[in-house]
Formats: C-alpha cells, structure tokens, sequence
C-alpha cells in the first residue's frame, strides 16, 4: 500500500490485473497537494489472494476497512477501469466517505457493456486472454515500459482471481453497472474521462448523471489514458476538483 503526501485524501483505485504501480506518475504528482492512498486489490500485487469475495460490495469492503484503519473520513475516490466501477460502487454504499469521483475509462460505459463482457468471457479464462485485450486496448501514445507492465500484469495474476472478478463485476445479473437506478443513488460529484473506443459513452453518462458538477468527457487515446496523457489528465482533474471548491 502507498500512503504518501499531505492535504484531502486521494484513493487511487486500479483496475483489473494492475497494481499500485499502475499509478506511480499520479502518485508523484498528486502527493505534492494530497495525501495519496493506494492499494493492491485482494488477489493482485502484494494483497492476499482469497477464494472467495471478488463481486464489488467486497472490495468496497476492503477500502472501507484500510480508510478506517488510517483514520481517514472521506477521500476523492479515483478509479481506472474496474477501478473506476469500484470508485461509484464505494460512492453509492458509502456516501459520507467520499466527496468525488474520478473514473478514467470506467468498465461499463459502452452502452451494451454487458454482453461485450460476456463475449469476452471465454477468452479471460484462458491463458494469455487478457493480455491480448490490453494489447488492443492500448494506444501509440501508450509508453513501451506500459504496455510491458500491462502485459506483465495480465499473465501473472491468477487466472482464477481473473475469471471470478469478471463474473462477479461484470457478467453476473444485477451488477452495478448496469443498473441505472443504483448508479443514480450517488450524491458525491463524478467526472469520467472515455477513451476513444468506448463510442456513446459521454452520452450514455447523461442518464446517471445527478450533481450539478457532473461532467464527461472523451479523449483520443486508448484505454490507459493516465499513462497515455498523464500531464492532461493531471490538469483535467484539478481544474475539475478546483472548481468543487468554488
């Protein structure tokens, strides 16, 4: 786990078969305003892997119980991918602890995010799948040492922690991104930055859209737009938290 920093809390939530390093660029920058929380999700990086407990309410469970155990009351909650979902879910079931959301390239935001999960499905479960999905999720301007901590990532996390995140987050009846009402329930402001492919996203956004900052945006890059566009992604969520402070 990273803590770093001084300032509001950031919790810098990663998306599936990543890590804390996934951040390292935001962390160096953040810290010099924030106070900087990251950590490995259980069955990646350095957390333990159990059998059970991949559906969102338990890695929810999992901040909840870091966040007290720093004594933190509420952070920004920012998410990448899977990250991004998890971000909204400790939004929604958590409200007093979270005063924004940030979800870069968040899972579900194409319209019909669920059926391409499930395609996708058979592919996750076997060896090397997911690597192949990063490799065509990325972009040119995704730096080399990137793409090989993408790569590296997706074929060293347990095939069994893979498959039971995408069932339990993505796949399964009634998960959270897909339930327009339940993503409605969050009170705490949201900004969402889309890569290219995710095509009707921005719009699709409109429809869970529920504070007055509420703002999403779409940015020619690939999936991994904090390490494709640091420096703007830097600047869009400060100029964006700036102005929550207006």
């Amino acid at each position: 786990m990273t803590d770093v920093g001084e300032g509001p809390a950031i919790l810098l939530i990663h998306g599936l078969a990543c890590n804390t390093s996934d951040w390292f660029t935001q962390i160096a920058y953040f810290r010099r305003t924030h106070r900087v929380i990251a950590l490995d999700l259980r069955g990646h990086g350095r957390s333990s892997v159990p059998t059970e407990g991949y559906g969102t309410a338990s890695f929810v469970a999992d901040f909840i119980s870091v966040l007290d155990a720093l004594g933190v009351s509420s952070v920004v909650a920012v998410g990448h991918s899977l990250g991004g979902l998890l971000a909204k879910a400790l939004a929604i079931t958590h409200p007093e602890r979270v005063s924004a959301v940030v979800a870069i390239d968040p899972s579900g935001g194409l319209p019909d995010a669920q059926n391409v999960y499930k395609s996708l499905a058979p592919l996750v479960a076997q060896p090397g799948g997911l690597a192949s999905i990063f490799e065509r999720s990325e972009s040119q301007l995704t730096p080399p040492h990137s793409r090989e901590a993408h790569q590296y990532g997706a074929l060293v996390t347990d095939i069994s922690v893979l498959t039971k995140v995408w069932h339990e987050c993505l796949v399964a009846p009634g998960v959270l991104m897909s339930d327009t009402e339940a993503l409605r329930q969050r009170r705490a402001p949201l900004l969402v930055l889309h890569g290219k492919a995710q095509v009707g996203a921005v719009e699709r956004d409109q429809e869970i859209f529920v504070h007055p900052a509420d703002h999403s945006l779409e940015l020619p890059v690939g999936h991994w737009i904090h390490h494709d566009l640091p420096e703007l992604t830097h600047e869009i969520i400060t100029q964006w938290l700036s102005k929550l402070d207006d």
